[in-house]
């Protein structure tokens, strides 16, 4: 799997679309609100790939309301640098 970077809210259905993305990364920060809907938006656009969610904090509701919207991982950023290597594992066990 290759890590293409960071792209905007405008960019991501674009690059998605162009690049056969397999795993999206949200970021929920700054607004938590805007991220869930980005992500419920390229849920429905892209429903085979796989999505990380991440806050700075871990906070049930945003898990609860991820999960529901079709994250499979959700990391919070302290704990990130650890919790990255195994979700993206079982993300290419799922792949296979």
């Amino acid at each position: 799997m290759i890590l293409l970077g960071t792209v905007s809210r405008q960019l991501a259905s674009q690059q998605t679309l162009q690049q056969g993305i397999k795993v999206i990364w949200v970021e929920l920060a700054p607004d938590p609100q805007k991220g869930l809907a980005l992500l419920n938006e390229l849920k429905e656009k892209y429903p085979k790939v796989h999505y990380l969610v991440s806050f700075e904090t871990l906070q049930a509701d945003l898990v609860k309301t991820a999960m529901q919207l079709g994250a499979v991982e959700y990391l919070d950023m302290p704990g990130a640098a650890q919790l990255l290597p195994p979700a993206i594992a079982r993300i290419n066990q799922k792949e296979q």
